[in-house]
């Protein structure tokens, strides 16, 4: 008799949890996921797409909640149409009707940690590679919607692309304008194009749009002029992925990886690279600056980046913020640059010197008269000029800006003198060159456990070694607490799990008659709080200012309150 009591009961459960499972999952994924994809611009065919992927992580959240359902509402009508009273009359023992239940509770338990640890990760990794996959889709979606699409530029700057129509065949966009305002000056940048070919360009987890504008204002930004009317680059602006990478999507695996090792996280190996690039840009500054200034009339320094070099001299070299270097005449020196494609040695010079052929006559004792008779070099001379350093996200390497002229005096423009063309004009001259290989490579060992050191002892400045304090102080405990926190989390959620069926059926028990849905609120109140806690507790262990043990402690404590409850109820139907 008791078998086939187990049987009926668990035939309903099953039954009633199914029915509730899909009903919760179809409207949590809707609202929580689907919605909010469609309206970052994914088309309805990428949404149906993405369902499948993230069904694994609904179900970990809805299939504790429809276990409970399905508890109250079978028990509550077992009691409800006096059954209960019959078992009791039999001498079956509350404990023994309520085992189905249980037993439910602890496949429930097993099914939400298996999914939240192993399977729903690796289904929400895929959905972001395949929003991703289609950034393409998603910015001509939000441009065809909205008309604009938003993004990052360089130190988390926003700008914003309109555009009257777009041509996705051709990749064109009309009547584009592009905004960007810069935090430090406060300045708009702004582009305007009658239409202009779009280029996206992915780089490692990150996605960016490129254009050519006919029209800038604003003062330029990096090699940008004002105000000219020729086609000239837009600074590249990321797009947001809608399904970016998190720890909560983190398969247990890689959770344990990480917290053993934090340069397995993507974001801490970004601010690595970012320091690594700093500390060289640094290097070459410090470098640029003491071989200028080595004599007292001024000196020079090489730089090559491929097939060509650049010899730069000047007077004097003043180090600025940010590694700024201000290139300045001294007395008779003034400020110049000679470039060339192909060298030879002349000891006689003291440099080295480009040759046309292997015939190619001495240098004579003026090298720039030299360098012009033989046709091959270009030579910039100007009063004043610039150099610095940048990053240059597409190509991902640190780049070299030289810049001769552009002063406020016009006599003291760039005077270049190219061989075989006219002479010379006055002109603002303006080129950008990789860095130094060999400064790369005297950075290249810098990881997270020496970096510290090693930015010391290569002599960087104040603003590499905040960044290094802000990683190794706030966001490598933060990351840990993350981490940490979301491992406790989902292993409390899931061992809250069995308390909340088990507690559902017994308050199914309890509440009898029209009363079956004050039981469900009931019992839903205690799954509430133990999902705020560990909200608040994961939030908690994820700010470094705060002792882990605190979050953790949150966490548990809405379990251990959970379990309290539940062992509360079941001692007063032992008595009954």
């Amino acid at each position: 008799m008791i078998k086939t009591l187990h049987t009926y009961i668990s035939r309903e459960l099953a039954k009633v949890t199914v029915l509730a499972l899909v009903a919760f999952t179809l409207v949590l994924t809707v609202f929580a996921i689907v919605e909010p994809l469609r309206e970052q611009g994914l088309a309805g065919e990428q949404v149906l797409a993405l369902f499948g992927y993230t069904l694994p992580v609904m179900l970990s959240l809805t299939l504790p909640i429809g276990a409970l359902f399905a508890a109250t509402i079978v028990y509550g009508r077992f009691s409800q149409d006096n059954e209960l009273l019959a078992c009791r009359a039999s001498g079956i023992s509350t404990l023994s009707l309520l085992k189905p239940a249980l037993i439910l509770a602890l496949i429930v338990t097993v099914v939400s940690l298996l999914l939240s640890n192993f399977v729903a990760p690796g289904m929400a990794e895929r959905a972001g590679r395949a929003v991703k996959a289609n950034i393409r889709g998603i910015a001509y979606n939000q441009l065809r919607s909205r008309k604009y699409i938003e993004g990052e530029l360089g130190g988390n700057e926003e700008a914003v692309i309109h555009a009257d129509h777009v041509d996705m065949d051709k990749d064109i966009l009309y009547g584009v304008v592009a905004v960007h305002v810069r935090k430090t000056t406060g300045l708009p940048l702004i582009a305007a194009s009658q239409s202009t070919e779009i280029r996206f360009i992915e780089r490692e987890d990150e996605s960016y749009v490129a254009f050519d504008a006919l029209y800038v204002s604003g003062g330029g930004f990096g090699g940008l002029s004002s105000g000219t009317e020729r086609r000239q680059p837009f600074p590249p602006i990321k797009i947001p992925n809608p399904a970016k990478e998190k720890p909560s999507w983190y398969p247990w695996g890689k959770l344990v990886g990480i917290i053993r090792d934090p340069q397995r996280d993507p974001e801490t190996t970004r601010r690595l690279a970012r320091i690594r690039r700093e500390i060289a840009q640094d290097l070459f500054s410090r470098e640029v600056t003491r071989a200028i200034n080595r004599g007292s009339g001024g000196g020079s320094i090489r730089l090559t980046s491929g097939e060509r070099s650049y010899m730069i001299r000047a007077g004097s070299a003043e180090l600025g913020e940010k590694g700024k270097i201000t290139l300045s005449s001294q007395g008779d020196v003034a400020v110049w640059v000679v470039s060339w494609a192909q060298e030879v040695a002349s000891p006689a010079a003291g440099m080295s010197f480009p040759s046309a052929s292997p015939d190619a006559p001495a240098p004579p004792a003026s090298a720039a008269e030299w360098l012009i008779s033989i046709g091959l070099p270009t030579i910039i001379v100007a009063e004043r000029g610039e150099i610095s350093t940048d990053y240059d996200r597409l190509s991902e390497k640190s780049v070299v800006n030289i810049e001769l002229g552009g002063g406020p005096e016009p006599s003291k423009g760039v005077f270049v003198m190219i061989p075989g063309r006219g002479g010379q004009r006055r002109m603002e001259w303006v080129t950008r060159i990789g860095l130094p290989a060999r400064i790369d490579r005297q950075v290249r060992h810098v990881n997270l456990e020496n970096v510290r050191e090693e930015a010391i002892r290569l002599g960087s400045g104040a603003e590499v070694l905040s960044l290094i304090k802000g990683l190794e102080y706030s966001y490598i405990p933060s990351l840990m607490g993350k981490l940490i926190g979301e491992m406790h989390g989902r292993i409390a959620y899931g061992v809250s799990c069995f308390a909340l069926v088990a507690l559902g059926a017994a308050l199914g028990l309890i509440f009898r008659g029209g009363q079956l849905i004050s039981a469900f609120a009931t019992s839903t109140l205690p799954a509430a709080a133990v999902i705020v806690m560990v909200l608040m507790g994961k939030e908690l262990a994820h700010n470094s200012q705060v002792p882990l043990v605190a979050g953790l402690s949150v966490i548990w404590g809405g379990v251990a309150g959970l379990a309290a409850v539940c062992v509360v109820v079941y001692m007063y139907l032992c008595r009954k």
